[in-house]
Order: C-alpha cells, then sequence, then structure tokens
C-alpha cells in the first residue's frame, strides 16, 4: 500500500535535519520507524498513561515546568555505589518523577511513601515499555535500555528493589547516595525527601528516549558528564574504584575473571558480594562510556575507552 501525506513545514524540517545528522538513512526510514513505534504503543494497554499525560504516566517523567525549592544534600558516604544500582537511567527516572511531585505541591518536601508508590508505578510501566522494545529490536541483555527499571515477572518483589536501590529508602539509595536528594522528617514525623540542587541539574538535563524519542542510548553525553562529575564529588569510594579498574585494565585490557580475581584480592569481596560489585560496577562504566567490552562470560575482553574522568 502506498500513502501520501502531508507535513507541516517545521515537523518537515526537524526530520531532514534527523537525516542531515545521519541519525536516518532518509526521511522515510525515520517515518518506518515511527509508525512501527505508534503501533507498539497501540498493542500495550499499559501504556496509555505514558501517552495520556495521567499522574502515573509520562507527565510525571517530563521536564518540570515549575523549579521546585532544593534541599541540601546529605554528607556524602565513602563506599562505592551497591552493585544492584547497575544502571544510570533509572536513577534519571527517580529524580525526574520526584522534581514533579514537588513541583506540582509547590514544596520543598513530598512523603517518602507517596514518592516511592507514585515513582514505583512510572517506573514499571516505563520499564515495561522499554523492555518491550527491547526484544522487539533483538538487543543482548547488557544492551537492554530497561536494564534496573522494575519489569520482573513478580512485580511486588520487582518494585521493592527498585525503590531500595534506586530511590531514596536508605542513605546507601541513589538518589541520596549520589546527593540528587536527600530525607527529612516533618512536624508529625512522617518520612519526606526533597531534591538538591543537582538532583534539579539533572532534571533538567534532556535524555534521549525520555524527551527526545531516541531509543538507541540511556543517557546523552550531557548526562553522562554530570553523572562522572557528581560520582567525583559525592561518591568518592565509587570514583576511586573507577581509576582502579582503569589502572588494571590498561591499555589492552585484561578478562572479566582476570578482573574479578583482582577485585577479589583488592577489596576483599567474596561470592555474592563479589559478583554484585563487578557486574554493577562494570555495567556503570560502560553507560558512561568509560569502558567497553568484547565477548561474553568469564572470557569477555574488558577495555577502556580512553575517555577522560574529572580531576
Amino acid at each position: 500500500m502506498r500513502l501520501l501525506i502531508d507535513l507541516p513545514e517545521g515537523l518537515a524540517r526537524r526530520i531532514k535535519e534527523l537525516e542531515f545528522r545521519g541519525r536516518y538513512p532518509s526521511a522515510e526510514e525515520f517515518i518506518w520507524a515511527a509508525v512501527e513505534n505508534q503501533l507498539l504503543l497501540e498493542e500495550k494497554g499499559a501504556l496509555v498513561a505514558l501517552t495520556a499525560g495521567d499522574d502515573l504516566g509520562g507527565r510525571l517523567l517530563t521536564r518540570p515546568s515549575s523549579t521546585p525549592q532544593t534541599v541540601p544534600a546529605e554528607q556524602p558516604t565513602a563506599a562505592p555505589l551497591w552493585g544492584m544500582i547497575n544502571r544510570f537511567l533509572p536513577v534519571k527516572v527517580g529524580v525526574r518523577v520526584l522534581a514533579n511531585l514537588l513541583a506540582d505541591g509547590g514544596t520543598d518536601w513530598v512523603l517518602l511513601e507517596e514518592f516511592e508508590r507514585k515513582a514505583g508505578a512510572v517506573a514499571r510501566e516505563y520499564g515495561i515499555f522499554l523492555h518491550d522494545l527491547d526484544a522487539k529490536v533483538g538487543r543482548k541483555v547488557e544492551q537492554r535500555l530497561s536494564i534496573g527499571l522494575p519489569t520482573g515477572s513478580k512485580p511486588v518483589r520487582s518494585l521493592s528493589r527498585y525503590t531500595q536501590h534506586f530511590l531514596a529508602a536508605t542513605p546507601e539509595s541513589a538518589l541520596r547516595k549520589l546527593g540528587l536528594a536527600a530525607t527529612s522528617k516533618n512536624l508529625v514525623a512522617e518520612e519526606v525527601v526533597g531534591i538538591t540542587e543537582a538532583g534539579m541539574k539533572l532534571t533538567s538535563l534532556p535524555n534521549p528516549a525520555l524527551d527526545g524519542g531516541d531509543y538507541t542510548v540511556s543517557l546523552s553525553r550531557d548526562e553522562a558528564e554530570f553523572f562522572k562529575e557528581q560520582v567525583c564529588r559525592s561518591v568518592r569510594g565509587e570514583f576511586d574504584l573507577w581509576k582502579e579498574i582503569l589502572e588494571l585494565l590498561g591499555e589492552r585490557g585484561i578478562s572479566q575473571e582476570s578482573l574479578r580475581a583482582a577485585l577479589k584480592e583488592r577489596k576483599g569481596w567474596e561470592g555474592g558480594t563479589l559478583a554484585a560489585m563487578a557486574t554493577g560496577v562494570l555495567a556503570r562504566m560502560k553507560e558512561l562510556g568509560l569502558l567497553q567490552s568484547r565477548g561474553r562470560g568469564p572470557t569477555a575482553l574488558y577495555e577502556s575507552t580512553g575517555a577522560p574522568l574529572p580531576l
């Protein structure tokens, strides 16, 4: 079937710009991809909220229309990020929801329980969307955009993992550990959470998938630089671990098996802790473009990309 359509001049120009920058081979390829993505959305009833502006959908994932009052960050801790925090995109999702809840309420703080409930629901909807898209385009496990989001077949367990590790449940949770959010108690001793200046900066940065409809990468270059700098400032244990791993990789790289053995000897990590910490930090460094890997399993070769770390 052949269809002829008239596009507004502004839309046509933006498509041509994407074609010129090499994002799509032609305007026809862009329109084909757009139609395929929309059909996928229509097939997934769970995604209605993401496109309808519902409180548990896409509106909470957009950049907030107003800037909420920020709160001071908590005192940073020395330990690296826990291994279950294996991507930064789920952190971005959480901080976007928090910023919108605070902007909507016109307040410095929101109840932690309310934040966890709404952020978890949004993250699960969005994660399932990305999971289906990952499967549709045939991405390998380590390349999936949905990793870290609560997409598991057991929703309660999956949501608990996400809120515990990526949101603000404990000082070791990603938002607090990275200095993006802080908690306090209100007048009736309920736990509340607010956003820091760093959290608002991250919120304002455009994300390829959330803001641009680009599902080829999880973070923009600006977001990757932000996370590297924020880790340097707020989580020195993580930053020092990056430097140690890059030193171990050297110019030629080493196998995953050798890298884990070196981390076991240097850090004293054993068993499940070694597996979780090594897997988590390597995944984070790959997402930020600090290293790359070839192959799979114990013999996979990890190499530095040569990307610089903040001073």
